[in-house]
């Protein structure tokens, strides 16, 4: 749980660590608790939900004296020329003649049937603004945090140890990038209380636009289930934590002021290693072949995988680790997974010292089932 304190005491380390390291900055550019404090605006009267709320009602209560001031003009509607309207079928459900002149062809509409579509009309626009209010705040306009927390589900992986972490953001963007929510959390057996109790503004801020963060250490949770409640300030919501050897489950029903990432994350199974090539050369793709053949020599077994998301990677529906080559940074991109159960440090030579042979062509990296992670490149 992050107190008060605590975050002001964080706050205190970063701006001592800032001016460290960029030396104390004139207090006209930096003293300001966000990115638009220097700009002295004054606040927006109205909000955006405000000023569409505004437009809304002005449309509907709008529509009945503009239907009036405009009937009179048309209700009086001469169609020209007199054999277009033999052309034209009018059904009796839609227009009714009052008048007809055999010398003008004139038609005067029933404005009793637009008089009802009108109404409809207004109901329906009523109707939306009601739904849409309640859909689109959902009490957050009343809440102290007035947005929606996204969390994701993550196992923390370390050389003794699995933990269990909520890792919570807002939906809103807040003008300095290191805004903390505080939490008030309860944890007694298999029961978990976790409220989201506001977001802090801190003295000294990251001036960059992102959301406000927190995460939640559920330490190792035993294989079971678990009653949960994640509630945003005072909205509630009750769900239940299933725990098994193979995945970390979230089963809510409908859910008020937060959203998840994905209901389920798999678990890293033991004695697991994936990892990445990169190059830039498409030829080097028989270098990587090479490469991969000598993990395969040295005992690493590349079985199918159970599809899912597993936070470090991903496995697609065939088995095979997902790879995005657009946003690795490199022009090719050949990602792996496998298992392997034999010494780790002859793992780790393989990438760190044979690996170093091929550094000019290939980019290597492997991440572990113990939360380490080694690559051919650097020292």
């Amino acid at each position: 749980m992050a107190s008060p304190s605590q975050v002001a005491s964080r706050s205190h380390r970063e701006l001592k660590h800032y001016e460290e390291v960029f030396r104390q900055q004139p207090k006209n550019i930096l003293d300001f608790k966000d990115m638009f404090g220097s700009l002295n605006l004054k606040k927006a009267i109205f909000g955006v939900r405000t000023f569409r709320l505004i437009g809304v009602l002005a449309f509907i209560f709008l529509t009945v004296p503009t239907f009036n001031a405009l009937n009179s003009i048309y209700r009086q509607i001469t169609f020209y020329p007199a054999n277009l309207l033999k052309e034209i079928p009018l059904k009796k459900q839609t227009y009714r003649m009052v008048s007809v002149n055999t010398a003008h062809r004139t038609r005067t509409v029933d404005f009793k049937i637009w008089q009802k579509v009108m109404k409809k009309i207004q109901t329906l626009c009523l109707l939306t603004l009601l739904f849409s209010c309640e859909d689109d705040d959902s009490g957050l306009n009343l809440n102290p945090i007035n947005s929606n927390i996204i969390i994701e589900v993550r196992e923390v992986l370390a050389p003794n140890s699995r933990e269990l972490t909520l890792f919570c953001q807002t939906e809103r963007s807040y003008p300095c990038i290191n805004f903390p929510i505080l939490t008030e959390n309860q944890q007694d057996g298999n029961s978990i209380n976790i409220t989201f109790t506001s977001v802090e503004e801190t003295d000294f801020c990251f001036t960059a636009l992102g959301p406000a963060t927190t995460s939640i250490d559920l330490h190792t949770l035993p294989n079971g289930e678990y009653e949960i409640e994640l509630n945003n300030q005072s909205l509630k919501n009750t769900g239940t934590l299933f725990v098994t050897e193979t995945d970390i489950s979230l089963q809510f029903g409908s859910t008020n002021g937060i959203e998840f990432v994905r209901e389920t994350t798999k678990r890293v199974p033991e004695n697991t290693y994936w990892g990445a090539i990169g190059f830039h050369v498409e030829a080097s793709s028989t270098l990587v072949e090479e490469f991969v053949q000598k993990f395969k020599d040295a005992g690493a077994v590349f079985n199918i995988q159970s599809p899912g998301h597993y936070f470090y990677y991903e496995i697609d529906d065939s088995g095979e680790i997902f790879a995005e080559v657009e946003n690795s940074g490199y022009y090719f991109l050949e990602k792996f997974i496998f298992q392997y159960d034999g010494d780790e440090e002859k793992l780790k030579e393989l990438v760190q010292v044979k690996g170093k042979e091929y550094h000019e062509a290939l980019y290597i990296s492997i991440g572990t089932y113990k939360g380490e992670h080694f690559n051919n490149w650097g020292n």
